[in-house]
């Protein structure tokens, strides 16, 4: 056990938890593209009180592209992280980041 401002926060890897999300969210019209964007660059950014998120003059440019064509493989014996967060036990999913 550790103290909560020392506990890993979120979902370990940026590429499962983007094609998870867009697979069973946006895929399905629960979320719009654009507010899968917000979610994981803009409110982040905002919460964190950092200067990123935005692709405006004079910001970083922090991208990622997302190719939703592209079936994104989580495979369970390979995936340990020492936050130990996983979104699934495995599964293909759309949208390879």
């Amino acid at each position: 056990m550790v103290e909560f401002d020392r506990a890993p926060f979120g979902i370990v890897g940026l590429e499962t938890a983007v094609s998870l999300i867009y697979d069973r969210f946006v895929r399905t019209g629960i979320l719009s593209l654009d507010r899968l964007a917000q979610l994981f660059s803009c409110n982040p950014a905002r919460i964190l009180n950092l200067q990123r998120g935005t692709l405006a003059k004079e910001s970083w440019a922090d991208i990622s592209v997302i190719d939703p064509e592209l079936n994104y493989e989580v495979v369970r014996l390979i995936s340990f992280h020492a936050a130990g967060i996983l979104p699934s036990k495995a599964g293909s999913f759309a949208a390879a980041l």
